[in-house]
């Protein structure tokens, strides 16, 4: 979640897009996804998952 917010305040105040940012994929609704994404967190709704599947 923390990571998330630092990313939230770089999308917010960076004057340019970076050369790669998930903005291209996503377009105009991606701060609004970015944001509905860090309350979900925040309010437990969502957590994050990671699996690790090894052959």
């Amino acid at each position: 979640m923390a990571w998330r917010q630092r990313q939230r305040q770089k999308e917010q105040s960076a004057a340019r897009q970076s050369v790669l940012s998930p903005q291209w994929v996503f377009g105009k609704q991606f701060l609004t996804m970015g944001s509905n994404l860090l309350k979900n967190l925040a309010e437990g709704a969502i957590k994050v998952v990671e699996i690790d599947v090894r052959c």
